[in-house]
């Protein structure tokens, strides 16, 4: 496991504006998975479409947060995804995948954070990303599980 690195005002910054292109990119997969998976897939559906529209709000919130330390959100995304239709299970995998990198990331973060000394009103929104993360890598996990 890595030793987590202290976190400057300039570095915190850029570590939110991260996390911020991480929750717009997984925003645009999860609009991406319910055009290409298959319409009678009902349940997935309702999950990716829920999923979707709290990622766009953990988007905001960061760049709330990004804005309140001082600093402005960016983004920078580079991503290409395929048009071909994707089964349900692979839909699944994938999602899990990027909130498995969620996760990481807010945890990351938040221990550089804590190490820095940074202040309780970072430390708990970052943990609290980190909770509501580790719940939808549960989620996924379960419902990948069960397919």
């Amino acid at each position: 496991m890595k030793q987590p690195v202290s976190c400057t005002q300039t570095e915190l910054v850029d570590e939110l504006n991260r996390m911020l292109a991480e929750e717009v990119e997984a925003s645009l997969r999860y609009m991406h998975l319910m055009m290409v998976i298959h319409p009678q897939e009902e349940r997935i559906m309702t999950l990716l479409n829920e999923a979707y529209d709290e990622t766009i709000e953990h988007a905001q919130m960061v760049g709330e947060r990004i804005r309140e330390v001082g600093g402005l959100p960016r983004l920078d995304i580079r991503l290409g995804l395929p048009g071909e239709p994707i089964p349900p299970r692979e839909a699944l995998a994938q999602v899990l995948t990027f909130e498995e990198a969620a996760l990481e990331g807010y945890q990351e973060l938040l221990d550089r954070v804590r190490k820095a000394g940074g202040d309780a009103e970072m430390i708990e929104f970052l943990s609290k990303q980190v909770e509501l993360e580790t719940e939808h890598v549960e989620m996924f996990r379960n419902l990948l599980n069960d397919e």
